[in-house]
């Protein structure tokens, strides 16, 4: 196989220039030679390029090749030189191999001369790959204290954009760049770039087909130009001028993919072994501080959440103390309103009290709404119908919404009801609704909410009558990376201020409370159905519910105590009293009532007492009133529903609990109870 040569002849003789042409030409060698017989022209000669090797006479007029070899020494080049002569002894030859001649030969024996020429070649070609490795190794090592002097400093953001930076100046690249993975390895965000225009700071891309993708699963890739095509990103590299790329993925401590660190470049990258080795100490000190931010996302995510529970907590209480209060002012208003309803059933001003009547049933129920978000409360399940449910939640929505949307709700006749609390399964809709609403924006859209009886199967129990409720839109639609997280608390897609993330976890946890379930369908750009199903109650379960509502009244001829620091509920409690037949005598103040509880024991046929009060709670009035006469019938009446259910009902047991603001038939039901326990 011929060898191309390029060869520096110093030589005087045409003749001898002629014969080791031949000679070489003959045995194989391409030749790209030049001829010099004198020391400037050497000199000159020599930096015109790379030769390959070197043949000098020894002695020409004006010139040797003792000179040559000192010019050649001063260049600092180390091409191979090799000394021929007509004729030199064995104390030239070791003087010649000193000064750094390569080999020695005579003109008229050039038996050794290939042979020579060959060995020069391979061991000059062995001392370049030496020193290119050695000067490459050098120049890693420097741009390795380059870069971790550029970046020691820095942490975050900041850390990330003084890397890429420092990482291509220092090892001679086009650029480089640093992007973290999101939703699950779906995506990634460039978090730093350096050298390139695309992708920019901020940009989210999909991980799927992309190098970011061969880097997720091998932990590394080196991309060559052919490899490049392979990657949907292949091409917008390729546009950039970029050529060749390494990447290496930046893992947490206990190995979990978070993110990549790619170094690219408009030409082959050399060392590609060495440098990968390089950039992966980078690689990990950048995995770290990755990890370093994400938990301090974490932190700052649970401070948060924190801060925001403890403001629910100062708002539930606030809430808690109006609806209260609230409460207090709907049972004088509710209990009025009931006495005018006895007294005028009929006449002008019936349909005026039924209006009174029905927005105080409203109120109550947006009073209940507020004790259940401020945890005042504990839900009460009773029969609710679906239809009500629904019809209601229109009305509420049709003088809110954009005339942009369109709203069609059908609901099955006859569907039977279900068990729940009738509040929370209208915040529900409510919920959905608005978010549907806000899906569709101001261009608008379709809203459709339906309900019918399927069979379907909840929990373990197997198929079984389920009411179905879906309520569907025309919105953006939800992206899959979205999907799995739509029901975690405080998770929301809405920027700072504008959502609290609360909105369907809450839904979730209602419809689970009612052994419900939901399900979602949604397609980007085409809209959203949620499936909400909840247990149907049989006909006997509703009736039994309806039946225990139902109490023969029992009559006693003894007064009723009232005891409430609320001049006008106690004086709506009187009057309801009277008409139920019932006498009774108020008092403000449940020191008082104890003095009177104390001189005659015996008088009362009941108490009816509120928990909120000066001097003494209920609890407390109760517990003393019993310590006078342990018989004595008790009713307990509360603004927030759970003291009566779960505190002074299971500790002094009290015969009955009545929530304010309460029907005549709550009271007169609950008064049947007592005297029932009491024997009348």
């Amino acid at each position: 196989m011929a060898t191309h040569l390029k060869l520096l002849l110093v030589e005087d003789s045409e003749d001898d220039a002629f014969f080791l042409q031949r000679h070489l030409t003959h045995a194989g060698f391409i030749l790209d030679l030049k001829r010099v017989d004198s020391s400037g022209e050497f000199e000159k000669t020599l930096f015109e390029g790379q030769w390959d090797l070197i043949i000098s006479d020894y002695q020409m007029p004006g010139f040797s090749g003792f000179q040559a070899l000192e010019i050649l020494r001063k260049s600092g080049l180390d091409t191979p030189f090799i000394l021929v002569s007509g004729a030199i002894g064995e104390q030239l030859a070791v003087e010649a191999m000193r000064n750094g001649a390569r080999d020695f030969l005579l003109k008229d024996n050039l038996a050794r001369l290939v042979p020579a020429i060959q060995r020069e070649l391979l061991e000059s070609a062995e001392r370049s790959a030496r020193r290119k490795a050695e000067l490459r190794q050098k120049t890693l090592e420097d741009a390795l204290q380059a870069i971790l002097k550029g970046t020691s400093s820095e942490i975050g953001v900041e850390f990330f954009r003084s890397l890429v930076e420092t990482l291509a100046r220092s090892l001679g690249f086009r650029g480089a760049l640093i992007a973290e993975y999101l939703n699950g390895n779906a995506t990634a965000k460039t978090l730093a770039v350096y050298g390139i225009d695309r992708p920019v700071p901020g940009e989210v891309f999909p991980v799927k087909g992309s190098m970011a993708e061969a880097v997720l699963h091998h932990g590394h890739v080196t991309a060559t130009a052919t490899d490049i095509d392979r990657y949907s990103d292949g091409a917008l590299l390729k546009s950039l001028g970029i050529h060749s790329a390494i990447g290496l993925r930046l893992d947490s401590r206990e190995g979990t993919p978070q993110g990549i660190l790619v170094v690219i470049n408009d030409m082959d990258i050399e060392e590609p072994a060495l440098t990968q080795d390089l950039i992966s100490i980078f690689a990990s000190r950048a995995g770290s501080e990755l990890e370093r931010i994400e938990s301090e996302r974490k932190r700052l995510s649970i401070e948060q959440q924190l801060l925001h529970s403890q403001k629910l907590e100062a708002v539930g209480t606030l809430a808690g103390g109006v609806a209260h209060d609230i409460n207090n002012i709907l049972t004088s208003i509710w209990g009025h309103a009931q006495l005018l309803e006895m007294r005028y059933s009929e006449g002008p001003g019936a349909d005026s009290i039924q209006g009174i009547l029905k927005g105080c049933r409203r109120a109550r129920d947006l009073a209940r709404q507020i004790l259940l978000f401020s945890r005042k409360q504990e839900p009460e399940s009773r029969p609710v119908q679906i239809d009500e449910l629904v019809d209601e939640t229109w009305k509420l929505l049709r003088a809110t919404f954009p005339s942009t949307i369109k709203m069609k709700f059908d609901v099955e006749s006859n569907l039977p009801p279900i068990m729940g609390e009738a509040s929370q399964l209208h915040q529900v809709l409510m919920n959905l609704c608005t978010n549907a609403s806000h899906a569709m924006g101001e261009s608008g859209g379709s809203l459709t909410v339906s309900a019918s009886r399927i069979m379907d199967k909840i929990g373990r129990d197997g198929p079984m009558p389920v009411v179905q409720i879906l309520v569907a839109d025309t919105g953006s639609g939800i992206p899959p990376e979205v999907m799995p997280r739509i029901f975690e608390p405080f998770f929301t897609t809405k920027a700072p201020g504008k959502g609290t993330g609360l909105g369907l976890s809450v839904v979730h946890g209602i419809i689970q409370s009612h052994k419900g379930s939901i399900t979602v369908d949604s397609e980007i750009g085409k809209g959203t159905t949620f499936r909400i199903l909840f247990p149907c109650i049989g006909k006997s379960m509703n009736q039994e519910t309806l039946e225990q509502d139902r109490a023969v009244r029992i009559k006693t001829e003894k007064p009723v105590m009232i005891v409430d620091d609320e001049e006008a509920v106690a004086d709506v409690l009187h009057h309801l009293l009277a008409v139920l037949g019932y006498g009774s005598e108020v008092f403000l103040n449940p020191l008082k009532a104890l003095e009177a509880m104390r001189a005659d024991p015996d008088k009362w046929a009941a108490i009816v007492s509120d928990y909120t009060m000066p001097d003494l709670t209920g609890e407390q009035f109760i517990g003393q009133a019993r310590s006078v006469r342990s018989d004595i019938p008790v009713i307990l009446t509360s603004g927030f529903e759970s003291h009566g259910q779960s505190e002074a009902l299971a500790r002094l047991g009290v015969n009955a609990f009545i929530a304010k603001p309460f029907q005549a038939e709550d009271l007169a039901r609950g008064l049947s109870v007592c005297l029932a326990s009491s024997g009348g």
